[in-house]
């Protein structure tokens, strides 16, 4: 069988090392493996450049440090690992690169949305990267990021031509990619699908305590995105959990938690206690707290534009936008003096540590939530509000598509949502719903009574382990802890982030040693070359898994109840109070003593 990985962005060692390992796994297991590189016909500005911290107007000199860098890491890769290479370059010629030209300048701001060639909507695949660079909630381009665009365009059209011609020099029986919406990857895997070629995603794990040294496989991002209504979940979903996987997933909430990291928004839990929450926002001890978390509109409209999630449809559908939604559940409050409504704004839409741009929504949105009822507050990005010591007050979370809500389950907060057919972050049959505006308000009140529920726990639980052991793959044995401050990661931190002057050639020998020092054999090989082999929806679906991740109710209920325990014990460390969450739990733990739940 023969394997082409499309890897031209070597530059970016967290995702080149791992496909390199993977590509490695291939050969091991008989595969004919190729690499298709870029030696810098995407100087435009590309993914590399993005991770090194360079903005698309970046001098041509920076641009070009990058390309050799990355020109660099693709020679120590093919070196060490021994693989046969190609470039982008080698299959892109003058008449390609005239024609390019020509399309480029027959589009505008009106036309691009539309723009395809041979049936591929290469216009809007271009602009993936683009949308969420700049955080655009609509299709209409700002003149001044036009430039921006049309380079992203240029690159996408690059690899159009070079992989029209080498899909039939090469004629792979399989297409590897690392993150399939990566604009160039996305065209890469049209024209694959045209050609009945069956292409494979590769990207982080989905434990982002963990996300660098594990690995998830697909046949497509969609596959991904909606797994939790795939038929490998639906096999798994009633299995008892053992107290190893509990245990992986109670050390995912301590790292939510502590608030650290790039792919979590929220600051650090324990910084206001209950009482000085309640002062906050003017709670009174008598209402109920009814918080409703919102989504990024940017992400939701750039992964549309790309068929990352399924059409959108409207049936179930409360509400016909999430502006419509809060202005809704702002009414809603006045409706219902007994609670207290906090709406918390996605922190994505403000300049946070990850991102230091103001989306197009956050206008939109100062300009909407306006006039407020007495007991309805807004909890902006600027507050410094966590949103786990927001879970401390919480009696019932509203939800639209946001992880937030499964991070709610974990602790056992019920969750109610007003559009289940758009939730693909986690299984929707978890939450409460409605099926009218009104009957959405009697749901909410009957969640509020029902209150906090072990069931909760153990559904999300076992939803955080499917994720983490059956979506995702271990490489840890070759690739250190993300979060441990090897040389490596200390050094391209000084050279990416903090722009000192550190020698490429160190970062090099040190890559080059990581290297040679991993493994001959990576644990759940045999899963990951089946999956790629027999093209499989997502790593959950291969037979050959053999783990401690499923055991007998008897060892999830022991290990759930010492979660409980300790989650109990980290909420009433900060609360300053004898209510909120971790009295919830303790009235739990205390009701069970002795006592096993079913």
């Amino acid at each position: 069988m023969k394997v082409l990985f499309f890897s031209p962005f070597a530059d970016v060692w967290p995702h080149s090392f791992p496909e390199a390992l993977v590509a490695e796994m291939c050969e091991a297991s008989g595969c004919e493996v190729t690499v298709i590189r870029c030696g810098g016909v995407l100087s435009h500005h590309c993914i590399a450049m993005s991770a090194a911290g360079l903005e698309p107007n970046a001098p041509r000199e920076s641009r070009e440090k990058i390309c050799r860098s990355c020109r660099k890491h693709s020679a120590l890769l093919d070196d060490e690992f021994r693989f046969a290479s190609r470039n982008i370059e080698d299959y892109v010629d003058n008449n390609d690169r005239e024609q390019i030209d020509l399309l480029v300048q027959s589009l505008s701001r009106d036309s691009w949305y539309s723009f395809e060639l041979d049936n591929i909507p290469i216009g809007r695949l271009a602009a993936y990267e683009f949308f969420l660079g700049n955080k655009l909630n609509s299709y209409e381009i700002p003149e001044a990021l036009w430039g921006s665009y049309i380079g992203q365009l240029r690159n996408s059209l690059a690899v159009f031509f070079a992989a029209k011609k080498f899909l039939v020099e090469l004629g792979p029986d399989r297409i590897v990619v690392y993150n399939a919406l990566y604009s160039v990857n996305n065209v890469l895997v049209h024209l694959a699908k045209q050609a009945t070629i069956a292409t494979l995603t590769i990207h982080g794990g989905l434990n982002i305590e963990r996300l660098l040294e594990t690995l998830c496989v697909s046949n497509d991002i969609q596959s991904q995105i909606t797994a939790s209504r795939s038929e490998s979940w639906d096999e798994v979903k009633a299995i008892p959990i053992g107290a190893r996987a509990v245990d992986e997933v109670l050390a995912y909430v301590r790292f939510l938690l502590r608030g650290t990291g790039a792919f979590v928004y929220s600051s650090a839990h324990g910084a206001k206690s209950l009482d000085e929450l309640r002062r906050e926002f003017g709670v009174s001890p008598a209402q109920k707290v009814v918080l409703c978390t919102t989504s990024s509109e940017d992400e939701m409209i750039a992964a549309g534009m790309v068929g990352a999630v399924p059409p959108a449809t409207t049936d179930g559908a409360l509400f016909e936008s999430q502006l419509s939604w809060l202005k809704y559940v702002v009414a809603m409050g006045a409706r219902h003096p007994e609670w207290f409504v906090i709406v918390r704004v996605h922190p994505r839409e403000f300049p946070n540590r990850r991102e230091g741009t103001l989306s197009q929504n956050a206008t939109r949105l100062r300009e909407a939530l306006t006039d407020l009822p007495p007991n309805v507050a807004i909890n902006w990005p600027d507050q410094g509000v966590s949103l786990y010591d927001l879970a401390q007050i919480t009696d019932v979370l509203l939800n639209g598509i946001s992880n937030a809500g499964i991070e709610f389950l974990l602790l056992g907060i019920p969750v109610v949502v007003h559009n289940p057919g758009a939730l693909y972050a986690y299984p929707r049959a978890f939450n409460y719903s409605a099926t009218s505006p009104n009957e959405y308000e009697l749901v909410i009140a009957q969640a509020i009574q029902d209150g906090w529920s072990v069931e909760h726990v153990r559904n999300a639980f076992r939803w955080k382990t499917f994720q983490f052991r059956r979506l995702s793959v271990d490489l840890g044995a070759s690739i250190p802890p993300w979060s441990a401050r090897t040389p490596l990661r200390v050094l391209r931190g000084l050279r990416y982030q903090w722009k000192w002057p550190i020698p490429l050639r160190l970062i090099l020998g040190v890559e080059k040693h990581r290297v040679r020092a991993r493994p001959v054999m990576t644990p759940q090989r045999e899963v990951i070359v089946d999956t790629i082999r027999h093209h499989r929806n997502n790593l959950g679906m291969s037979p050959l898994w053999d783990d401690d991740t499923y055991a007998s109710q008897q060892e999830e209920t022991a290990a759930l109840l010492a979660a409980v325990s300790e989650l109990k014990t980290i909420f009433a460390a900060g609360s300053g109070h004898a209510g909120g969450l971790a009295a919830q739990m303790s009235d739990y733990l205390a009701s069970v003593d002795g006592v096993q739940f079913e």
